[in-house]
């Protein structure tokens, strides 16, 4: 078990990684407009944010074990902190 946990610590960090870009493409646009810089309408930015968000969710923040991605149980998306896999019940987290 405490394998799994292990392997999910660089997973667990792209996943932070893709939170980060998401955030940045998100107040691109605003920020820029703020500066009255206008080639980037904010919605592209916002765009551009949620393309990332999926794409990096669907290809990189995955269960070791089973490939599955971590859903919130009992609720709809995905779950930034999660305890264990719902699908194959690995923990991944050590503690």
């Amino acid at each position: 078990m405490d394998d799994v946990s292990e392997q999910f610590k660089p997973v667990k960090k792209r996943f932070y990684l893709i939170l980060l870009l998401t955030l940045v493409c998100f107040s691109s646009g605003f920020i820029l407009q703020y500066f009255d810089i206008e080639f980037l309408n904010p919605f592209y930015g916002a765009l551009i944010g949620v393309l990332v968000f999926n794409i990096g969710i669907w290809l990189y923040y995955r269960c070791p074990k089973c490939n599955s991605i971590p859903f919130a149980s009992g609720s709809e998306g995905v779950e930034i902190r999660p305890k264990l896999c719902h699908k194959c019940g690995a923990k991944f987290r050590s503690k």
